[in-house]
């Protein structure tokens, strides 16, 4: 997985970011109103028997109008911000209307920690 190289061993055994509060903070700042997250989790299995694996947990926030500004704003604070995160995905819909607005928005983040495997 080339964003899971990213992240140094260090970062991968002792990550305890909270996803969601990181987006709320961000959020919050840039006056952008998230109205629902979905979480997953995905293991990513290692290749020998030394019992480590590594996790990868997602967060995708939805979002519902916003001006393009504060998105943008949103989007680089999450971006630039010093913590092991990565952006994966962002889908949106202009709103026809209103062209300083986005209808919609989903924002995938992600990041990874490293686990000992339960038998």
């Amino acid at each position: 997985n080339r964003l899971l190289q990213r992240f140094d061993q260090e970062t991968l055994e002792n990550n305890e970011i909270k996803l969601k509060s990181f987006l709320a903070k961000h959020a919050q700042v840039t006056d952008v109103d998230i109205r629902q997250y979905t979480t997953d989790v995905t293991t990513i299995g290692s290749e020998d028997d030394s019992g480590v694996i590594v996790e990868e947990r997602q967060v995708i926030a939805s979002i519902r109008s916003t001006q393009y500004e504060n998105f943008l704003n949103f989007l680089d604070r999450v971006d630039t911000a010093s913590k092991p995160v990565v952006l994966t995905k962002v889908e949106f819909r202009n709103d026809r209307r209103d062209p300083g607005k986005i209808r919609r928005v989903q924002v995938t983040v992600a990041t990874y920690e490293q686990k000992k495997k339960e038998w």
